[in-house]
């Protein structure tokens, strides 16, 4: 499979060489043609700053970045937005559309930079719009459209001229879950039926494990496993979210008995502590009440019968969430 993206040594420092700031300090990755490929990192481990380079917005201090067999560290400046317009496509995070122009005018405009034939344009737009479910909205502003369809409206503005790499910079940030989800899916259809490549920065886990491959910026073996972690926390709180977790806890390289075990600890966790913190609430309670209700309750042991009931009650319930969740976590991730 071809290379569309290959980064060698690649290093950016900012600063005097008193006070460095080595914000990419000697990265080496590639890219295929057709993948769907995530970098993820901490805040400030360099994530936007690499997406920046390889976007020709910025230049390296050492390395090489080769795109479509071309190093870009090496083209001149005059040349650098020809290239950038001709190969790259770009999905931001805050959308960037120009809201003077609608929806199918901001879809258009690098068409129109390039002097395409206006009927062929038209008929490119529409093709597009159609294959991201927004022709109904072609003809509306920015501000008259919701999150979601101008993050759509982005991915059809990046994809219209079949660049050779599309590069999204936390394209879900400023959308809510709903939208961000649709989006998502979205861009797997783009990578998977149109054979677009890739390349997604962010942060979030659950966008992660829509790729296909997860890069690690600075302290991966760390991150891999507070992401571990996470995932199986939330993976209690939303039965939804099954397969994309068991997807990219099998990414990072997580063997299937680990992620069990993540799980049945996590799950221990959530077992015990809603049962061990109203049973010490009910004991104070129940203990400083108990001489104003003596001459109600008139067993000298009534808060101890108290007790058991609310721990029985709280072990029962909690007893079926343990089952159900762990037993429902594995049938789901097997299907």
């Amino acid at each position: 499979m071809q290379n569309i993206l290959k980064i060698e040594n690649l290093k950016k420092y900012y600063g005097t060489k008193n006070n460095i700031t080595k914000a990419i300090d000697n990265i080496s990755f590639t890219v295929n043609e057709g993948e769907f490929v995530a970098i993820m990192g901490a805040s400030g481990s360099g994530k936007t700053t690499l997406l920046n380079c390889i976007s020709t917005i910025d230049t390296v201090t050492a390395g090489k970045i080769i795109i479509n067999n071309k190093d870009i560290t090496e083209i001149k400046d005059r040349d650098i937005a020809s290239f950038r317009r001709n190969n790259l496509g770009f999905v931001f995070q805050d959308f960037n559309l120009l809201d003077t122009l609608t929806i199918a005018e901001n879809i258009s405009l690098s068409l129109i930079i390039n002097k395409k034939n206006e009927n062929k344009i038209d008929e490119m737009v529409n093709d597009i719009a159609k294959r991201l479910d927004i022709e109904g909205i072609l003809d509306k502003f920015p501000y008259e459209v919701s999150g979601g369809q101008k993050q759509r409206c982005a991915c059809a503005r990046a994809l219209i001229n079949n660049p050779k790499l599309i590069l999204a910079d936390e394209p879900t940030g400023a959308l809510d879950s709903k939208s961000s989800r649709m989006l998502l899916e979205t861009m797997d259809e783009i990578n998977k039926n149109l054979n677009a490549t890739i390349l997604m920065v962010t942060h979030d886990a659950f966008s992660a494990s829509f790729c296909q491959r997860i890069l690690f910026l600075k302290d991966g073996n760390i991150f891999t496993a507070i992401v571990a972690t996470i995932l199986a926390i939330q993976t209690l709180s939303d039965s939804t979210k099954y397969k994309y977790h068991y997807s990219i806890l099998s990414k990072l390289g997580i063997e299937q008995s680990r992620i069990y075990k993540t799980i049945r600890k996590q799950l221990l966790i959530f077992f015990l502590f809603p049962v061990i913190y109203p049973l010490i609430i009910d004991i104070s309670v129940t203990t400083s009440l108990n001489g104003l209700l003596n001459p109600v309750l008139s067993s000298e042991y009534s808060y101890l019968y108290a007790i058991l009931y609310s721990l029985s009650l709280f072990l029962f319930i909690y007893l079926i969430y343990f089952i159900a969740t762990y037993f429902g976590y594995k049938k789901n991730i097997e299907e």
